[in-house]
């Protein structure tokens, strides 16, 4: 099982209507209850992002393509432009694009010089402060700047050192943060406060800024609705976001990580015991016994069997034991798996090998 889960917004957890489903949101509360962190890990500036958080719970917030990462309220890590910076890339944007929109991210504000109020066309665009940038010197963790070509884009970045860039997909927009602030600089900030090691994560994302997240966990899962580029790039492919494909994935967890397939014969059921939630999985015995895991093999370090009140490997002896209990040794009295042969077809198996039949 997985140790943490890092989810990206917008075209990941966020279904195209900008909610999350109840039963995204049920499977990630058995995550955590079972023991597994979460992270939200998105391009949305923090206050951007803030009516999600409060939904999700997460146990860290990366916003603004992981130059912000943020735990219980406390920053484990920040990477900005100074304010000098900032003023040169927004001017530059302004410059080059003839005065296209742009965005800029601060620790506190999402400043925004719209044409028409982004409130009433998207109101998850819920803490928007209007500017034309007139005197505008604040730090900041990312700027976007309206604009499909590829080479103005350059031309901004290069107007300040260390200056990473990306587009969207979904919106002519390029995105522009300090060089250090990736979501895979966040995840190694959150590896260093947790100790939990990338190889133990799983990601999920669709879009450019997601890339370097997938390939540095331990399962990158791209969603059926992202780009081509990360769905070659991931380890798996799930559903899309409107088809909770966040949630598909990690309920099929137990499914991947028990062969043969043990998920028929298990139920969940969240108890309160003591004011606590607590899960409690009731496991019926299944009838393809030995039941192992996956990644450990058929073998005593991946199959175990109770003894007692705890779970010990089992023997090779075991092992053996259970498999021919599940397969028997006598072909007479197994069930064969190909029920469309017929003696017609026996006999000229037989025919063509000279062998009588009957």
């Amino acid at each position: 099982m997985w140790k943490l889960i890092l989810l990206d917004l917008d075209g990941t957890l966020l279904r195209s209507d900008k909610t999350i489903s109840p039963r995204t949101l049920a499977v990630l509360a058995r995550c955590r209850e079972k023991g597994c962190a979460i992270a939200v890990c998105t391009a949305r500036g923090a206050s951007n992002a803030a009516q999600y958080v409060v939904r999700v719970q997460p146990d860290f917030v990366v916003s603004s393509g992981g130059a912000l990462v943020q735990a219980g309220g406390e920053t484990l890590y920040c990477s900005a432009f100074s304010a000098e910076e900032t003023a040169r890339l927004v001017q530059e944007g302004l410059r080059l694009t003839g005065g296209a929109e742009i965005t800029v991210d601060t620790m506190t504000h999402h400043y925004w010089n719209y044409r028409q109020d982004p409130r009433r066309i998207a109101p998850d665009w819920n803490d928007v402060v209007y500017t034309d940038y007139r005197g505008f010197c604040e730090p900041a963790l990312k700027i976007s700047v309206q604009t499909e070509s590829e080479m103005v884009a350059r031309q901004i970045a290069a107007c300040v050192a260390d200056c990473d860039w990306a587009p969207f997909s979904d919106a002519p927009l390029y995105k522009f943060t300090k060089a250090s602030a990736t979501k895979e600089r966040a995840i190694e900030a959150i590896a260093a406060a947790t100790g939990i090691a990338p190889a133990q994560m799983i990601a999920f994302g669709d879009d450019y800024v997601d890339l370097g997240m997938l390939r540095m966990c331990g399962c990158g899962v791209a969603m059926g609705n992202a780009i081509a580029a990360v769905r070659q790039a991931a380890d798996d492919v799930t559903g899309t976001n409107d088809a909770d494909g966040v949630a598909l994935q990690v309920s099929n967890m137990a499914r991947d990580a028990i062969k043969p397939d043990v998920t028929m014969f298990l139920r969940y059921e969240t108890l309160n015991i003591e004011g606590r939630s607590v899960v409690a999985v009731d496991i019926q015995q299944g009838t393809e016994r030995p039941y192992y895991i996956a990644r450990k093999g058929l073998r005593p370090e991946g199959v175990f069997v109770r003894q007692g009140y705890s779970s010990v490997p089992a023997t090779d002896t075991a092992i053996r034991r259970m498999i021919k209990e599940t397969d028997g040794d006598s072909f007479e009295n197994m069930r064969s798996l190909q029920q469309d042969l017929t003696f017609q077809a026996a006999q000229a198996e037989f025919s063509q090998r000279d062998i009588p039949f009957g």
